[in-house]
């Protein structure tokens, strides 16, 4: 009897061991890969604010280039639409996912 209770609390000793050893793993698991979605987050931000950056640059290019030569402006217009189609397309874009985001947490 008393063999069966000394392997009954093995068994159990080693069943908690392992599964302290799992959500160990599941938790360094579990971090590695929020580090790993914090950092694609702030890449993605850095790259939106590259772009967004680029196209104010251009549009403001446009605009001084359309000053200094008032007789190229067909493409230059139609540039300058697309350019400032696509800020406004980018912001409500961003704030559609900002809308989301506080939403659904």
């Amino acid at each position: 009897m008393n063999e069966t209770r000394i392997f009954d609390i093995i068994q159990t000793l080693i069943l908690a061991i392992g599964m302290l050893w799992i959500q160990r793993t599941a938790k360094k698991r579990d971090d590695k890969r929020e580090k790993k979605d914090a950092a694609d987050n702030a890449y993605k931000r850095f790259v939106t604010k590259g772009i967004d950056g680029n196209s104010s640059l251009g549009l403001q290019l446009a605009k001084w280039f359309k000053k200094l030569h008032p007789e190229v402006n067909g493409d230059l217009a139609v540039a300058q639409k697309r350019v400032e189609d696509n800020q406004h397309e980018l912001s409500n874009f961003l704030t559609d996912q900002g809308l989301e985001n506080i939403l659904n947490n």
